[in-house]
């Protein structure tokens, strides 16, 4: 009986230790994901405006700004 209570506590211990890790192991892989995620809507963001700009100057050229020259 003895012996079986050790077995018994160094699995339920392996099963802290391995669900602690797996646990952490998916924070992490989240984390990155949140980021890639974050990294591609500012991409996105960013060649939308650009792309805006660039139809903007087209339709009114006399809106550029030119250079200031004395």
């Amino acid at each position: 009986m003895f012996m079986a209570r050790k077995i018994l506590m160094g699995l339920l211990a392996l099963g802290v230790v391995g669900g602690y890790s797996s646990g952490f192991h998916q924070l992490k892989h989240r984390r990155a994901q949140h980021q890639a995620m974050q990294e591609a809507t500012r991409n996105d963001m960013a060649r939308r405006c650009a792309t805006a700009a660039l139809e903007a100057t087209a339709q009114a050229p006399a809106l550029r700004v030119r250079p200031v020259t004395q």
